[in-house]
């Protein structure tokens, strides 16, 4: 050591705490050897000797005294603390200091610590509908609680999870507005946790030859007589490394538990993107544990660090990470027809509240099953119509006389999901309801049904097969069931209700016919007392996505289009009718004589026999449909109304239309044609003594959708 010591290069003796005031005599430098484990260094009075006491403590108007001397060959670490221990608040740290310097030594280290790892520290972001209960589970998955955290449980129990807001009247040290309540009971075998994983780098704040310092923070209560808890980090190799929190008493008041420990060297020889640390907060087996404020700062130094408060905008701002593969390279296609309900076209139902029988299609692509249905008193239970404009032309679904259970179903064709098998899907439902006993419940739900052939039709037990006392239903033989992760339930409000159900998961295809299902429902009666309960669907997405997302609306002419797929008739879209609108017109024949097959223009008594008339669907359809042809004049199926020269045809009347002909040729995909004899009996032998013209008009309907 030099026998002349020196006044340290300035300045570095005069500072602002965090928030800007100046320092008083309440601060203290603590000056440290600048090598692990970091012991305190001897500083002097004069420049001959005499030791300072460390720390040394700030001067009123927030100097230093000016009598520090420092050994010019040593380099020194410098802690500046708001206090005179090692566990008080490290203000500043100033590394690698040495006194003999140029008088250039920056003060450049002023964070105590890394900012704060924990993603979603005071769980402002869930991933269930809260609250969410699981009833004797047995060894459960992971569940996602929230964006970055798993609850790990082992055994057999019960488990409920609640997020809570948070009041000043709870005492809350770190301003906390939620807490996740978590209380589980039963057998747990193993310790449950509460864990989140740092991805992709196993030797985080350590490296193969160094170590360092993870503090943490975690605020909790416990709900009832006073528990433990601890946590620790672990690496991808299942090796723990350090605990950041000793085993801890938690009471029935909230308070702020601080600890910290010493990162080994790593020895993880796992590789990325495999390789990762994580945080586990241990829980007793049976408890009622509120907790909030999670924090994970490194630093150098071995020191406690109380919560570093920023606001929920902030914290959700460091979620990217955990929406970005949604973001930029997953789906945002919707898989679902007709059911952004504004745009539904509604091609072959009125549009008007019509009582419903116990199953059957109403709006384009929407199957609607009744729990309760009175078998002889058709729609009893369940209206459905396309809403007022008020909102926005939704899919309304009301009780009529009766209380009643009710889902509305979509079959989506083998081709349109045909890549989507082995992905994961996710909904966003967006519907309105209008409830007019808003003190009674009315819970809904959603599930995805798959079979591997192609469905039978829809009746009252397919693929519904029954209802549970529950509310839950049965599906039919064939059908797998599928929930959304966390498998929510949503208790509706009057207004407006967004509905999330995320992460389907579908099985990878096994057959060319495999079919999928969507099927939404409520667990609980609508009421019929005074005016009914109303719900009103307004829109419905299915994406492949890991997320629920809304999706762009289409025009209205390709929300037909894609109907048309499914279902074409030949009238308007809208609530059109058989007997309503313009009609098709074919004309079937022009007069001829049979030797020559030629026009005989003007010759006189010609006879003339049609010879058959053809459509092209405007859609191709999804498989050869079952195709209806009506006069216009009726709704009986398999007529057609004739005319001769833009009248009706000799011997027949416009409202008396012969039985059509129903063998047909070329029925398929695309359209149909009929050519042959049968037409005679209706509309022929024509005879004329001028060139006549022979024709007929008819509405038609090609059906191709699932399930009929």
């Amino acid at each position: 050591m030099a026998n002349s010591y020196v006044r340290g290069s300035n300045p570095v003796w005069s500072f602002v705490d965090l928030t800007g005031h100046q320092f008083d005599d309440t601060f203290y430098m603590f000056v440290l050897e600048n090598t692990i484990p970091y012991v305190p260094a001897t500083v002097y009075h004069t420049v001959s000797g005499t030791p300072w006491s460390n720390p040394i403590q700030f001067l009123a108007n927030g100097t230093l005294p000016v009598d520090i001397f420092w050994d010019p060959d040593v380099v020194y670490r410098l802690e500046f603390r708001q206090g005179s221990t090692q566990s008080d608040p490290l203000i500043y740290l100033v590394e690698n200091y040495s006194p003999g310097g140029s008088g250039d030594t920056p003060v450049d280290t002023t964070a105590v610590a890394t900012d704060n790892q924990i993603t979603n520290a005071q769980f402002s972001l869930i991933s269930f509908n809260s609250p969410y209960a699981l009833t004797s589970v047995t060894d459960p998955d992971p569940i996602e609680v929230a964006p970055g955290w798993f609850l790990n449980l082992t055994g057999t129990g019960n488990v409920t999870l609640e997020r809570v807001a948070l009041t000043s009247t709870l005492a809350n040290p770190t301003n906390a507005p939620y807490a996740l309540r978590i209380t589980l009971s039963g057998t747990w075998t193993g310790t449950p946790y509460l864990s989140q994983r740092f991805n992709e780098n196993g030797m985080l704040w350590s490296t193969f030859t160094q170590s360092r310092y993870v503090a943490s923070s975690v605020t909790a209560r416990i709900q009832g007589a006073p528990q433990n808890i601890s946590a620790q980090m672990y690496d991808s190799m299942g090796t723990p490394l350090t605990t950041v929190l000793a085993s801890t008493v938690v009471t029935d008041t909230f308070n702020e538990y601080t600890d910290h420990g010493l990162m080994p060297a790593t020895t993880n020889t796992d590789t990325p993107p495999d390789a990762w640390i994580e945080y586990r907060l241990f829980l007793p087996t049976s408890v009622d544990i509120y907790v909030t404020s999670l924090q994970l700062l490194t630093s150098n130094t071995a020191n406690n660090f109380q919560y570093i408060q920023d606001s929920i905008e902030r914290q959700q701002d460091y979620t990217f990470h955990y929406y970005r593969d949604s973001l930029l390279r997953q789906q945002k296609e919707c898989v679902l027809t007709g059911w952004d309900f504004g745009l539904n076209p509604w091609q072959a139902y009125p549009v008007a509240a019509t009582n419903l029988a116990s199953f059957g299609y109403t709006a384009d692509q929407t199957i609607v099953i009744q729990q309760a249905y009175v078998s002889g008193a058709i729609g009893n239970n369940i209206s459905t119509a396309r809403a007022s404009v008020v909102n926005n032309y939704g899919f309304q679904v009301a009780s009529v006389t009766a209380n009643n259970q009710f889902a509305i179903i979509q079959y989506v064709d083998t081709a349109t999901i045909r890549a989507g098998w082995g992905k994961v899907f996710s909904s966003l439902v967006k519907i309105i309801a209008q409830l007019q006993n808003p003190a009674l419940t009315l819970r809904m739900k959603m599930k995805l049904i798959y079979r591997t052939t192609l469905p039978g039709a829809v009746s009252q037990t397919e693929p519904i097969a029954s209802w549970s006392a529950s509310g839950e239903p049965t599906f039919a033989a064939g059908w797998t069931a599928l929930t959304a992760e966390n498998d929510p339930t949503y208790l509706l409000v009057n207004g407006a209700n967004e509905l999330l159900f995320e992460g389907f998961e579908l099985p990878a295809a096994s057959t060319n016919l495999m079919t999928l299902g969507v099927v939404i429902y409520t667990l609980d009666s609508m009421i019929q007392s005074g005016t009914p309960d109303h719900i009103v669907f307004n829109k419905v997405s299915l994406v492949q996505n890991d997320f629920a997302i809304d999706v762009p609306s289409l025009t209205f002419d390709e929300t037909l289009r894609r109907c048309q797929y499914y279902y074409e008739t030949s009238f308007e879209p809208g609530g059109a009718t058989l007997t309503t609108g313009p009609q098709r017109s074919s004309i079937v024949s022009a007069c001829y004589e049979p030797q020559n097959a030629y026009f005989n223009q003007g010759a006189a008594n010609v006879s003339c026999f049609p010879n058959g008339f053809g459509v092209q669907y405007k859609v191709i359809k999804r498989a050869s449909p079952t195709l209806s042809i009506y006069s216009g004049a009726s709704t009986t199926v398999n007529r057609v109304l004739a005319f001769l020269n833009g009248s009706s045809a000799t011997g027949q009347s416009e409202t008396d239309v012969a039985t059509f002909y129903t063998t047909f040729g070329g029925n398929g995909v695309y359209g149909f044609s009929y050519r042959g004899t049968g037409l005679s009996t209706m509309v022929g032998p024509i005879s004329s003594s001028t060139a006549a013209t022979a024709g007929i008009l008819f509405h038609y309907i090609a059906n191709s959708r699932l399930g009929v």
